[in-house]
């Protein structure tokens, strides 16, 4: 039995590794607690072996493990909890197992080396006086002008001043005076925002207010001597949460949502304020293991508009391109045929020339008959005909290398990789090929390539790629790995978050060749895993 009612025992299969799960346990079992909304959920045991999925074995409610059900079906549940999953599937307990799992039911685990901690009684009480507040400021922002529900904010949640409705002042005081308040208090005050975030979004006009939002941190008065002890909590708190990472993924969020117009001058700006045309790092950049499945969903309904308004731009001027091909052909330009079409703007920052060799590098053939696609198509059909990991990993190196026919890339590249490779996973060599090996190599392999984490930020060999090859090419060797592995998509755009973290700070003028990546992967990940209708193209690359 759980503490809130009867459990549920159920099981969930991933062609990851044992050591592969076990080493992110305690992630993986915060984000199934925040999707599934059961704070009871706990991991009982994980089993795996050679070749064989690993399988690890839950206790929590029924409903929450119905809302799991519904994001495995809706095909959700990887990208929510960051790990591939094959199967959810419920599980006959023995009453053996009950006895020895029902005393991990008195406690809940913090986080890895953060030791246990009982439930305390008043946890229900203060959610419920949390839920007040939300309320509160649901009702308000649907009721009220964005001016108005910012001056609210600032007096309730910052100055610290008479707030009209005492009820509400009242639970705040509670609150903050919580012994928890110190640790916890910011994720309150982060969704707080969001609330607020999530509902002004949605209108163009409202959307102003988010900024002004944030902002409006930036000025907390002094605690003071003459305050009141809640008073001086309150701001004390509002301070700390600046510092936090809740309120930098906050500004973030508001310069994606408000940025700073283009026509200002590049050569002033920072990396930064270009994170709205990227969205393909809003799930590593603007989301972490603390997010709520609400501030996810905010996320990916900001992705899917911003992402749906540049395939609409592409696809114009894709479509004003070929026309005016087409026209030139026909040797009509001279008779004025062509000032009758309107000029679509390139939706990108590449010149229309390197543009144009995305398109046709990403669109079209790049290997004989084949596209990208075709070709990681074909290498996959044959994997099951390879007789070792070992042998695969020839014949990966191959396929990586096939189409780069430069002297950087057989007089460097190609040793490095083989390096690489040769020195990977070494005791799987004479094993038979699984999908486990196939995303651990992958993921080896984007280390190698890019940049292996926030910790070690040394991506010199990237760097070399670009210079060498070009920023369409090296683009078209990761997508390489990503399409013969889609799961580490996920890899691929986490690692490009992190050198866009590391460049955020600098003149945007100084990595132009960072810049001309991020905008090529834009166009690769929009023909290849976006929406973009790019159907006029066919008439190009076929000549």
């Amino acid at each position: 039995m759980s503490r809130f009612g009867k459990s549920i025992y159920w099981e969930l299969v991933s062609p990851l590794t044992v050591e592969d799960i076990q080493a992110q346990r305690w992630g993986i079992l915060k984000r199934l607690q925040k999707v599934s909304d059961d704070v009871d959920l706990q991991i009982l045991d994980i089993q795996g072996g050679l070749a064989q999925p690993t399988i690890v074995h839950f206790e929590g409610s029924p409903q929450g493990y119905q809302r799991i059900r519904t994001l495995v079906k809706t095909m959700q549940l990887t990208d929510l909890v960051g790990v591939m999953v094959k199967e959810v599937r419920e599980r006959q307990q023995n009453q053996h197992n009950i006895a020895e799992t029902s005393q991990l039911s008195q406690v809940q685990p913090r986080g890895p080396g953060a030791g246990w901690r009982t439930v305390a009684i008043d946890t229900i009480d203060l959610e419920e006086l949390q839920r007040e507040i939300y309320d509160h400021l649901n009702d308000c922002v649907q009721k009220q002008d964005p001016t108005e529900v910012l001056e609210r904010f600032h007096c309730l949640f910052i100055d610290s001043g008479e707030y009209s409705d005492l009820k509400i002042r009242a639970t705040l005081e509670k609150i903050v005076n919580a012994k928890s308040a110190e640790n916890e208090y910011h994720f309150f005050l982060n969704h707080c925002c969001y609330l607020l975030i999530d509902y002004w979004q949605l209108d163009s006009k409202q959307r102003h207010a988010i900024p002004e939002l944030i902002a409006l941190f930036q000025e907390i008065p002094p605690p003071g001597m003459r305050q009141t002890r809640s008073v001086r909590r309150l701001r004390q708190l509002a301070e700390m949460f600046v510092e936090t990472h809740q309120y930098k993924m906050l500004q973030r969020l508001a310069r994606v949502i408000c940025p700073v117009k283009d026509s200002e001058d590049p050569n002033r700006q920072l990396v930064k304020v270009l994170l709205y045309r990227y969205t393909y790092l809003f799930r590593h950049y603007l989301l972490d293991d603390e997010s709520t499945y609400e501030q996810q969903q905010t996320i990916k309904l900001i992705q899917s508009r911003l992402q749906h308004r540049f395939e609409f731009r592409l696809n114009r001027f894709v479509t004003y391109q070929v026309t005016l091909a087409e026209i030139a052909k026909a040797r009509q330009l001279s008779q004025g045929a062509g000032r009758i079409l309107r000029r679509e703007k390139n939706p990108t920052f590449l010149s229309d020339r390197e543009l144009a060799i995305a398109l046709r590098l990403f669109f079209g053939k790049v290997q004989g008959n084949y596209t990208y696609q075709q070709l990681a198509e074909r290498f996959s059909s044959h994997i099951p005909e390879i007789s070792s990991y070992e042998e695969f990993k020839d014949k990966l190196l191959a396929y990586l290398v096939s189409n780069l026919d430069s002297d950087f890339a057989f007089h460097q590249l190609n040793p490095q990789l083989k390096k690489c490779l040769n020195e990977t996973l070494t005791h799987y060599n004479h094993q038979k090929m699984s999908n486990s090996l196939i995303l651990r190599t992958c993921t080896k392999l984007l280390s190698f390539l890019l940049v292996e984490n926030a910790q070690s930020v040394n991506h010199y060999l990237f760097m070399d790629l670009v210079t060498h090859l070009g920023a369409a090419s090296t683009i078209g060797l990761l997508l390489k790995v990503v399409l013969l592995c889609p799961p580490v998509l996920g890899e691929l755009e986490k690692r490009l978050a992190i050198l866009f973290n590391h460049y955020e700070e600098f003149p945007q003028s100084d990595v132009v060749w960072f810049i001309k990546v991020l905008e090529t992967f834009r166009v690769a990940h929009s023909i290849q895993f976006g929406a973009a209708d790019l159907s006029p193209l066919y008439k190009l690359v076929k000549r």
